[in-house]
């Protein structure tokens, strides 16, 4: 599922209790993620980004609907390079760091990537603000 559609669920109601029947609407609503004059201060995916079918959209309309100064937040699991299945859920070092430079190239500034452990688990942290005017 994109970014943009997960996004579009945050801001018009609640993801889990959206019925499949309403999702394909929720899809035309992508292009007007915010209205005009309207925006977000914050913005975070926590382990999602690895489900985005289309990465540099998603950043694309991250920063369009991100205040001046507004915050990025991606949050994924670290995994290893051929895990399968549920352990494959995440990024792999190389995946995240092409996830910061894509965030970087999108246009978002102060690019941060950090690897933090959780418990048992690492987790690739990718913070950005969106440029100030």
């Amino acid at each position: 599922m994109p970014f943009t559609e997960i996004a579009t669920r945050r801001f018009t109601g609640s993801v889990s209790a959206m019925p499949r029947a309403n999702r394909a609407s929720t899809a035309k609503k992508r292009a007007n993620l915010c209205g005009q004059g309207t925006s977000a201060t914050v913005i975070w995916a926590l382990q999602s980004v690895h489900h985005w079918e289309d990465r540099s959209q998603g950043l694309t309309e991250s920063l369009r609907v991100l205040a001046p100064g507004g915050r990025l937040l991606l949050l994924e699991r670290a995994v290893v390079p051929g895990a399968r299945g549920h352990a494959a859920a995440g990024l792999t070092e190389p995946q995240a760091n092409e996830l910061a430079t894509s965030v970087a190239r999108a246009g978002f500034s102060d690019v941060e990537q950090l690897l933090v452990g959780v418990g048992r688990r690492d987790y690739f942290v990718t913070m950005a603000r969106a440029p100030a005017p």
